[in-house]
């Protein structure tokens, strides 16, 4: 079948994987370290399409799974930083599960941003937050922002 076909787009067995027929099988012909970067770029571009979907989405309270994977941690890290951190404190319905509105969604961000991007220890972190010692997440989206046109100019610059 066709790009252009109507139907499910057949799939091949590559290198050991399935590998979609037509626009990947463009890929497949590159030097290797080219098409890694290719992909990469692809990767990022479709993690920011899918946080600006999330955005939109009108959803009052969000599963502890959909958070993680939302930010990229196990279920168990979120139960550890409810415990850890006294502000952040998410409701709870009926069965005793965590609903995490936006607001919990993004104090679990900034608590992400300064154990994993910054390196701050549990301690140093709480110090942080209640110091109100943030990091603005304004500042956060413009510097996000700037890395994609940075790596889309150097993919023209190929």
């Amino acid at each position: 079948m066709e790009d252009g076909a109507t139907g499910p787009i057949p799939r091949q067995k590559q290198g050991g994987r399935a590998v979609r027929c037509g626009q990947l099988r463009l890929l497949l012909t590159l030097p290797r370290q080219v098409r890694e970067k290719k992909l990469t770029f692809l990767a990022q571009m479709h993690r920011n399409m899918a946080k600006e979907e999330r955005d939109d989405d009108l959803k009052l309270y969000y599963s502890i799974g959909e958070v993680a994977e939302r930010l990229g941690v196990n279920a168990s890290q979120i139960r550890f930083w409810d415990k850890e951190f006294p502000h952040l404190k998410p409701s709870k319905n009926s069965r005793g599960e965590r609903r995490f509105t936006k607001e919990n969604i993004r104090q679990l961000e900034e608590i992400h941003h300064l154990l994993k991007d910054r390196g701050f220890t549990i301690e140093g972190a709480r110090k942080a937050i209640t110091n109100g010692k943030k990091t603005p997440a304004a500042k956060e989206e413009v510097i996000e922002r700037l890395l994609a046109v940075r790596q889309r100019l150097q993919d023209l610059l190929k």
